[in-house]
């Protein structure tokens, strides 16, 4: 039932994190978390009120990057510390509305499911109540230590002077939130993964839940085939909406190397469909390549000088020569990948999509085959036209900014992400058509 693999999870969770910055990222510890319950969730309410929360709180921790690209790429000095208080008391009250209830649902499933399944384990005297409230306890207190040093840049704000400005402590206040936080986690560590072990140890648990999962889901493969569609179209349209450049200082904010582990995402769930894939891997995976070594030298580049010193520095105009014949091939893999990735998709919605009824005459059930392939095809040659589109007008902004006219230049960018964003609604557009007709095609399942 994968359950084990539970016992990673904490170890990804119980470290302190200064401000926005995690050393051991949180979201990767709610992934282990997602994968663990990925079948439980079928086998309970609560397991899956639980795997849908912990899936928001990767998410939402998956953007603790990007703010502090924006915060230290974007901002000014003086912004800066305000703009961090701000990003952790945001970040850290919605991981609280979240991760609380989350957790809470997971020890709730644990117990019911032992009660009704034969479970022991979970049920011997107080011990899954005790875990459940070191684990709210602890989650406040981590929320709280990271939140609470930054709200010394408060004190000195103002017009008052006789107030003490107790900012210059806050590299103090952090260092000792970081200690306490690391004293709880260990805590909470060790008697997380105590308990979650004596589950794992559980079998009568573990019968039960396989039995069900059997029942529900293994004996019948249409509510497998929508599953994995489903995890398609996800990768199919997180790669066009990473595909978009948001960028601060000449740096895009999102690297297209997220873009290629989608595509590579994609291509890893379509072999479960029995459909080509290795060939659609290996681009993806020369594509990330070519975006990391592209987003590096950009940024080497932009560090140093700005876009209109290439047409009056040599120097500059090596540094730009370093990156952009990168960002020109990583411009024509996302469109050899993202077309690879349309052609796959029709043939999968050729397979799976409609629902043809075995009482309707054959000439009914051709054409209303031929009407889903239609419409699946309009959306998909929409999708492509601007994908090729997209990619020209990426491999165009750097060099019309850096060698014609920078005015223009930030247009072609806009241009860009304008295209970008529309093909995100274009793929958005052909994700809910592809997974309406096949939810209607395994209906009875």
């Amino acid at each position: 039932m994968r359950f084990g693999i539970i016992l990673a999870a904490p170890f990804f969770l119980f470290n302190p994190v200064y401000a926005v910055i995690d050393p051991l990222p949180d979201w990767i510890g709610y992934v282990i978390l997602c994968v663990a319950l990925s079948r439980f969730c079928d086998v309970n309410g609560h397991f899956d009120s639980a795997h849908r929360s912990f899936f928001r709180l990767a998410l939402v921790d998956a953007l603790k990057p990007f703010s502090v690209i924006v915060i230290f790429a974007g901002m000014d000095l003086s912004e800066r510390s305000t703009m961090m208080l701000l990003a952790t008391f945001v970040f850290a009250v919605v991981e609280l509305l979240l991760a609380v209830p989350g957790f809470n649902d997971l020890f709730e499933g644990i117990t019911v499911f032992s009660e009704s399944g034969g479970g022991t384990e979970a049920l011997k005297g107080a011990r899954t109540r005790t875990v459940r409230i070191m684990t709210t306890v602890f989650l406040i207190v981590r929320e709280a230590l990271a939140c609470l040093p930054e709200f010394a840049v408060l004190s000195g704000q103002g017009y008052d002077d006789s107030r003490f400005d107790w900012s210059v402590f806050t590299a103090f206040f952090r260092t000792a939130a970081i200690m306490l936080c690391f004293v709880a986690g260990i805590v909470w560590l060790v008697s997380a993964v105590g308990y979650f072990s004596k589950i794992c140890s559980d079998g009568e648990f573990f019968e039960a839940a396989a039995g069900i999962f059997r029942e529900r889901i293994a004996d019948r493969p249409g509510v497998q085939i929508r599953r994995r569609i489903g995890f398609i179209l996800i990768f199919f349209s997180a790669f066009f909406l990473l595909s978009a450049d948001f960028q601060i200082d000449g740096m895009n904010v999102i690297p297209d190397l997220l873009c290629a582990a989608a595509g590579a995402g994609f291509f890893l769930t379509v072999r479960r469909l029995g459909r080509r894939w290795i060939d659609g891997t290996v681009m993806s995976s020369v594509y990330a390549v070519l975006a990391a070594v592209s987003w590096f030298f950009s940024y080497r580049f932009h560090s140093v000088y700005n876009d209109y010193e290439v047409q009056r520095s040599a120097a500059a105009w090596n540094a730009f020569m370093k990156y952009y014949p990168f960002d020109v091939a990583s411009n024509i893999l996302f469109a050899a990948v993202a077309l690879l990735m349309i052609v796959r998709l029709s043939g999968i919605a050729a397979d799976h999509c409609g629902y043809l009824s075995a009482s309707a005459s054959e000439e009914y059930r051709e054409n209303r085959r031929l009407e889903i392939l239609r419409s699946v095809a309009v959306r998909m040659r929409v999708c492509g036209a601007l994908t090729v589109l997209s990619a020209a007008a990426g491999i165009a902004y750097p060099w019309v900014t850096t060698l014609k006219d920078l005015v223009i230049g930030r247009i072609f960018w806009a241009v860009h992400l304008v295209l970008s964003l529309i093909l995100f609604v274009a793929s958005l557009s052909a994700y809910y058509f592809i997974k309406s007709e096949c939810d209607a095609r395994y209906m009875l399942d």
